[in-house]
């Protein structure tokens, strides 16, 4: 049971019962506790969302890289395929002007 007093001076004060003391401190506690468990969830959803961009990021430049090599090889078959062709079609006159003995 809670006892309340008024002072001579006027002033108001309650008596709580050490029971009802005990339960308040073990409130607090509890909420203290549930406030570091939500803090320590945030941090790691903060975290793995880190993580995730980062694999995006590098997974990202990783294909770039690849359509890059893949662009850059087929330029260069294509330019040794022209330069083959080219080169196919100067010895071309030379050969059709041989004599049938050689040939």
């Amino acid at each position: 049971m809670i006892h309340f007093m008024i002072a001579k001076s006027g002033q108001f004060h309650a008596h709580f019962p050490q029971a009802l003391m005990d339960a308040k401190a073990a409130a607090e506690d509890e909420a203290l506790r549930l406030q570091q468990l939500d803090d320590e969830q945030q941090r790691l959803v903060r975290e793995r969302h880190e993580k995730a961009v980062l694999r995006h990021k590098y997974a990202r430049q990783k294909e770039l890289l690849k359509q890059v090599f893949a662009n850059s090889t087929l330029l260069e078959i294509s330019s040794f395929y022209l330069a083959h062709l080219y080169a196919s079609l100067s010895v071309w006159p030379s050969v059709c002007h041989l004599p049938t003995a050689v040939v």
